[in-house]
């Protein structure tokens, strides 16, 4: 197995020593982008070892305008037929999608014939239509916001643009965060959560549920990392990297050491203190 590398260092050095060349001089006039954006640990940076075993590897979204579309199938005939078979010890070359398993692909070895690439090649519009639902970025309503992934949020903003002829880092500008009305609105929704479910943590414990206690300390802590995230003025991943990204914010220490306490608490009432 190669030395692990993580990802987006990986897909940078694969687009510019290994594709950016090939389309550079079969496409010599082309305005277009190239990055990684989108799924995936290595967007956010937490990849590992464990995430190399799908979807994972030398790979890139490349975006161009609407006249050049067109030009897709020869773009990636012409990749297929030039790039490497691996690159850094990782295969360039992947499965076919799994349509049992919502499209997923694995890398695959080979030693002949044309690669078969994980690379995209769409419009940008067509691409934000797709993750969340429109490419308008400037006029989303405030409740046009609260119908969108969180998390997808966060995987757009995340990203990286290795080649950016089209401005699309501006583009994504609008969603850098969620507007201030936004914001107001959803640390009013989660303070008021909080507000309904405090007493409950001991009242619980009083009554002998300790595992209701447990559940409905832990259902507020997560509320109060997310109001962390809030007024830190970024994205919440989902589930996965949740605890992971609380780690790295930059807020007092003792707001996470109370939060931490509360949930590995063994007695509901030190629960109860540890949040109060």
């Amino acid at each position: 197995m190669p030395e692990f590398i993580k990802g987006m260092e990986l897909c940078e050095g694969f687009f510019k020593e290994e594709a950016e060349p090939i389309i550079n001089k079969c496409f010599p006039k082309l305005k277009y982008s190239a990055g990684l954006i989108g799924y995936g640990s290595d967007v956010l940076g937490y990849d590992d070892t464990v995430s190399t075993d799908h979807m994972w590897g030398p790979r890139f979204y490349m975006f161009i305008g609407d006249e050049d579309l067109p030009l897709k199938n020869e773009i990636l005939n012409a990749l297929s037929d030039c790039l490497p078979y691996t690159y850094k010890g990782y295969s360039v070359n992947f499965s076919k999608p799994d349509p049992n398993d919502n499209g997923v692909r694995h890398p695959e070895f080979i030693t002949s014939e044309r690669v078969d690439p994980l690379i995209w090649i769409q419009t940008f519009d067509s691409y934000l239509k797709e993750q969340l639902g429109t490419s308008d970025l400037e006029s989303i309503k405030p409740i046009g916001w609260m119908k969108l992934s969180e998390h997808r949020l966060l995987s757009l903003i995340s990203g990286r643009f290795f080649k950016d002829d089209l401005n699309l880092t501006d583009k994504l500008k609008p969603i850098r965060y969620y507007p201030h009305e936004v914001k107001l609105y959803l640390a009013a929704s989660l303070w008021s959560f909080i507000a309904s479910e405090q007493a409950f943590v001991k009242r619980a414990a009083d009554c002998g549920d300790d595992t209701g206690s447990r559940i409905i300390t832990s259902r507020i802590a997560e509320h109060l990392m997310r109001l962390c995230f809030l007024y830190s003025d970024t994205y919440t991943p989902y589930s996965k990297w949740f605890g992971t990204a609380f780690s790295k914010l930059k807020i007092d220490e003792s707001i996470k050491n109370h939060i931490i306490k509360a949930v590995w608490q063994t007695t509901p009432t030190r629960g109860k203190k540890a949040l109060s």
